[in-house]
């Protein structure tokens, strides 16, 4: 899908200010997509604040510096973090987009630093309340300071409960920013695990080119939700057969361990998809049969198989 950001100025101090939210001393999920002007930070502090209370935010730690941080304050006023330097991120460039998020529970004093999804830091603080505040939330601005973002946010959330990391993983969703109609988590994933022949950006990798080579392309596995970084995870139909005037249908597939596959019907033009043959999760790899033996007798059926 498109996106519909803010661009910030710093040299017009514009960023955005949302007032009337309740105290999250208690348990905090912070997120926001950000794509950087420059190349390392131009400011700290000034992604998501609540000073001072937590502060998702760069740490410019020296200066010029790809620092982020997940920063709460807790309620003796010291300040503890999780943070991550993301040039320890193959390829990562603050100029592309990107998601960051960070959590605190008071029930185990744990504070947790996220980036495009995947978990990449914990600090264990110990149980514990953080800072009450009520007061406004910046965006692009750190509060109470005159530090500005340069560049642009999207989709930024708070939550009053801690998000697990599936749920983190599931914001990152639903993004093609190259436009090249395949996912950019996908792409992302391929970009950290691309090595010594790195690609760079969301542009190098091409929904034909198969990284892993499985014999499945990139796009391809894109679609069937399986790892486009692994041979070992594939998913390729080896035989069709029937499904035509009513005659019973049936597909091979090509199962891999720890897998689900299932048969799904759906009716167009919009009829919710029903699962009417399911295997797995495999325990080791196999050739599986799904099958429909009895398909509707009006032909007026869309079929699909699904990998989970």
């Amino acid at each position: 899908q498109g996106r519909r950001y803010v661009g910030l100025d710093p040299s017009r101090q514009q960023y955005v200010e949302v007032s009337g939210l309740g105290d999250l001393n208690a348990q905090v999920t912070v997120a926001c997509w950000a794509r950087s002007t420059t190349a390392t930070w131009n400011a700290a502090g000034c992604l998501v604040s609540r000073r001072p209370q937590w502060l998702l935010h760069p740490w410019l730690n020296p200066a010029q510096d790809k620092r982020l941080s997940f920063m709460v304050v807790d309620n003796t006023g010291a300040e503890r973090t999780a943070d991550v330097n993301l040039s320890s991120i193959p390829q990562f460039d603050l100029t592309q987009w990107h998601h960051y998020a960070g959590t605190y529970d008071a029930s185990s004093g744990r504070i947790s630093l996220y980036v495009d999804g995947l978990l990449v830091d914990t600090t264990d603080i110990g149980p514990g309340l953080l800072q009450t505040h009520t007061g406004p939330v910046g965006m692009g601005r750190d509060y109470t300071s005159t530090r500005y973002f340069d560049g642009a946010i999207d989709e930024v959330y708070l939550y009053d409960r801690v998000l697990d990391p599936d749920e983190i993983l599931a914001l990152t969703a639903g993004f093609d920013d190259d436009q090249d109609g395949m996912a950019d988590e996908v792409e992302r994933q391929i970009i950290r695990f691309s090595g010594t022949d790195p690609f760079q950006t969301l542009a190098d990798v091409l929904p034909t080119d198969d990284f892993d080579s499985d014999g499945v392309s990139n796009g391809d596995e894109a679609v069937a939700g399986t790892d486009a970084t692994s041979a070992a995870d594939q998913f390729r139909i080896l035989d069709a057969v029937g499904g035509v005037s009513n005659a019973p249908l049936r597909i091979v597939v090509e199962g891999r361990t720890g897998r689900t596959y299932s048969l799904q019907r759906g009716a167009p033009p919009d009829a919710p998809w029903s699962v009417v043959d399911q295997t797995g999760p495999l325990s080791s790899n196999a050739f599986i049969e799904l099958a429909e033996p009895e398909p509707p007798t009006n032909n007026a059926a869309h079929y699909r198989s699904v990998v989970q």
